[in-house]
């Protein structure tokens, strides 16, 4: 069965839940590891809308696959081809996964140039559901730089708080 078409569920099923296995010792800033790389969760519940882990550590070639939880949310690159401010690298390709409805539903992408992506989700933007890749190591390049003036205050309050956890906390999540 092709990887890109299994619900989150039916690969567990399929592994007898032992790839819950492989998400043991990983602290909130790794993401746990799926079929095909690495794995964010987009949920909506009590405590608002947002990506699960924040900030994500892969390195370059690896494929990130952004799973629905729960709520209706987009995987978008921030990125002039998106009608935002650049928060990728210069040399990479925008992404924008458009609205994604279906409990278990995923995007992915797969990373090969260095450097901080950030994105966020379409409808919930203002309210600070952004997420950012770190591939490799980096330390500037857009994704690191402050936020613009132009984005929603709930935007750039998150970008700061993302460009810390990419800067400052890299120890405190590695495996």
């Amino acid at each position: 069965m092709d990887a890109t078409a299994v619900t989150r569920r039916q690969y567990l099923a399929s592994t007898g839940g032992l790839a819950v296995l492989g998400l043991a010792g990983c602290s909130s800033g790794d993401g746990g590891a799926g079929p095909d790389g690495s794995t964010v969760e987009m949920v909506s519940n009590g405590d608002g809308h947002h990506f699960h882990p924040h900030v994500l550590r892969i390195e370059p070639g690896e494929t990130v696959t952004w799973t629905l939880e729960s709520g209706v949310h987009t995987a978008t690159a921030y990125a002039s081809a998106n009608d935002r401010p650049d928060r990728i690298p210069e040399a990479a390709a925008a992404w924008d996964s458009t609205t994604i409805a279906e409990e278990g539903a995923e995007f992915t992408k797969t990373f090969e140039i260095t450097g901080v992506y950030d994105y966020f989700c379409r409808p919930h933007e203002a309210g600070g559901m952004l997420g950012s890749i770190v591939v490799g190591e980096s330390s500037d390049g857009p994704g690191l730089a402050a936020p613009q003036s132009a984005l929603p205050e709930g935007a750039r309050t998150k970008i700061e708080s993302l460009n810390h956890e990419a800067t400052e906390g890299e120890s405190d999540h590695d495996h």
